[in-house]
């Protein structure tokens, strides 16, 4: 089958139609070209594609399409965060402007229960919400399943890495077995594919693009500096920057400091993380929205599910502590195939962190950090090894490099082995791993289960999905 050129190949229902003309819906993204077809046939899809290629168009449209036809009676999407069950809900919005008769409603926690219960009770053709507030509707009886035609799964990896798997799997149990089910995931681990098996049928794979790579229209940049010249040095890039910024930090306490640190240096921030209720996490992002506010700091419960055309950078104060969270933050720029910029700012203890990402990214280690390696096991005149020190004289331009690097003995085993040590801790979920605690010293070495623990202890039901 031929790839859709654009919207009116799918032959959409006519309103849906009208409203993509109306809000600029021209040429779908690849993702929306395969997948809509075979939504829209009534296939179980299981779908990756990188971080920013318009996968919730990619199922929304084909299902609303089928709403509006009269094919589908109702839709529950499963979405890992607030922040993303709301960017849906919005979607939903637009593209519903001329058919204010198709309702949909947003389940999440840090909101009243009897509001939801209401909206419930008018049976909206799209429930949109995380696991565990969805899963105390069903078990109070306000949203009973057996009328939904269809389930999404958003951003499933997630959704898995925060333990809502048991969630998940009691949802499942109180749908129809004929349901069409589609997952959607911006990475495809061994976890997925186990999931993928238990709650869909025979489903036709979509593939695009590396999941391990963000997009090729973000420019990435590395500044080298230290722990007591952070502050300065970020500072000194986001006053030279333009535009819309979002800058990571590792925790809530950093996430504060750091908002507070531009706030005083005259800029209009906001800030999100876990302490924050949701009132005023919405907030914060209507501001960056509405550009009341340039800057969002933020810790990682941003990676996904915002979704604004005009971000135009992203600011790694910290280095994730997972590798892969790294394309998700950085995906929040260059958006449905506009151009962005990311910068991380890499302190000594962090460096061995970032040459597993950079590789992870580009398939080699980054060259600066190799010679930083070689000087640091080049003997000096007195016998003594060299002090690493990485220069913080401007960004270096990651983007698109390209070349050999020679690895010598040295570097080879400094790098294996801490990668080694890292990744085998990752596995056995316990333990320290070699070296953690030089590249991480903003946290404590943990564990993945203590990390998640740790982030969202605070939630109001963390593993429950509120």
């Amino acid at each position: 089958m031929k790839p859709a050129a654009n919207f009116s190949d799918f032959q959409l229902s006519p309103p849906l139609s009208d409203v993509l003309k109306k809000i600029g819906y021209k040429t779908p993204t690849p993702v929306q070209a395969q997948a809509i077809p075979l939504i829209l046939e009534g296939k179980d899809v299981l779908a990756t594609a990188q971080t920013g290629t318009g996968k919730t168009a990619a199922f929304v449209l084909p299902l609303l399409s089928k709403i509006l036809a009269g094919e589908n009676k109702r839709i529950l999407i499963v979405a890992p965060t607030r922040e993303l069950a709301e960017q849906i809900g919005r979607v939903l919005e637009e593209l519903t402007s001329l058919t204010p008769s198709v309702k949909a409603c947003v389940i999440i926690g840090g909101l009243a229960y009897q509001n939801q219960i209401r909206a419930l009770r008018e049976n909206p053709a799209f429930v949109i919400g995380t696991p565990g507030r969805l899963l105390d509707q069903i078990e109070m009886g306000h949203l009973k399943l057996q009328e939904f035609t269809t389930l999404v799964m958003d951003e499933a990896d997630r959704m898995l890495d925060m333990g809502f798997e048991p969630q998940m799997k009691a949802i499942v149990a109180h749908l129809p077995s004929g349901r069409q089910s589609l997952l959607f995931s911006a990475t495809f681990p061994s976890a997925i594919q186990r999931l993928a098996h238990s709650f869909l049928s025979q489903p036709v794979r979509v593939e695009i693009g590396a999941t391990t790579k963000p997009v090729e229209a973000i420019v990435q940049d590395v500044i080298y500096t230290t722990g007591p010249e952070k502050d300065k040095t970020l500072i000194k890039q986001i006053d030279r920057l333009a535009g819309s910024i979002i800058v990571f930090t590792r925790t809530k306490f950093r996430t504060e400091h750091v908002a507070k640190l531009l706030s005083e240096a005259g800029h209009e921030v906001v800030r999100l993380h876990g302490d924050r209720t949701q009132n005023q996490r919405s907030k914060a992002i209507a501001a960056l929205r509405d550009e009341s506010a340039r800057i969002l700091v933020a810790t990682d419960i941003a990676a996904r599910g915002i979704d604004i055309p005009h971000i135009q950078h992203v600011i790694n104060y910290d280095l994730p502590i997972e590798e892969e969270d790294y394309i998700h933050r950085i995906g929040r720029t260059a958006r449905a195939g506009g151009k962005g910029h990311s910068l991380s700012l890499v302190i000594p203890e962090e460096v061995k962190h970032w040459a597993r990402i950079y590789k992870m990214i580009h398939g080699h280690y980054p060259e600066e950090v190799l010679k930083m390696q070689k000087a640091k096991n080049s003997p000096t005149r007195t016998g003594q090894s060299q002090k690493e020190k990485p220069s913080a004289k401007g960004a270096k331009r990651e983007h698109g490099k390209k070349g050999k690097h020679a690895k010598g003995p040295a570097t080879q085993k400094w790098l294996k082995t801490d990668s080694s040590n890292a990744k085998s801790a990752r596995k056995n979920k316990g333990g320290s791993a070699g070296n953690a605690n030089e590249e991480r010293p903003l946290d404590k070495p943990q564990n993945r289960a203590e990390r998640r623990k740790s982030q969202f202890k605070k939630n109001s039901a963390p593993r429950r999905g509120r």
